[in-house]
């Protein structure tokens, strides 16, 4: 599943070489094995990420939505995202996109 996330990442043009790529991977991870933690991003989801990279929750917060801007400048323009009204998507709802994307991929492969 790690690679399906991976490969749909490079999909929506997450720069590789930015902190906030390495977030936002651990980010789907986390919620692909536990729906709930994207009800909470700020008190569970970005600790729990701060502390396996040795950084704060702010910072990883900060780095994840300097990523989703650089991405939502390619891909808003391609059509690849759902109708936001133009508007570029919070860090949960890009989080909470991606997870689902990943889910259906894998459950389509059943």
């Amino acid at each position: 599943m790690e690679r399906d996330v991976c490969d749909l990442m490079a999909v929506a043009g997450i720069p590789f070489n930015s902190r906030g790529y390495l977030y936002i991977r651990e980010a789907v991870l986390l919620a692909l094995k536990d729906r709930d933690v994207l009800m909470y991003v700020t008190k569970s989801l970005y600790p729990q990420i701060a502390s396996k990279f040795n950084t704060t929750p702010i910072c990883v917060e900060k780095a994840i939505r300097h990523a989703i801007g650089k991405s939502w400048k390619v891909t808003s323009t391609m059509g690849n995202w759902p109708s936001m009204s133009g508007r570029r998507p919070t860090n949960s709802q890009y989080v909470s996109y991606l997870c689902e994307y990943v889910r259906m991929k894998n459950d389509s492969r059943i």
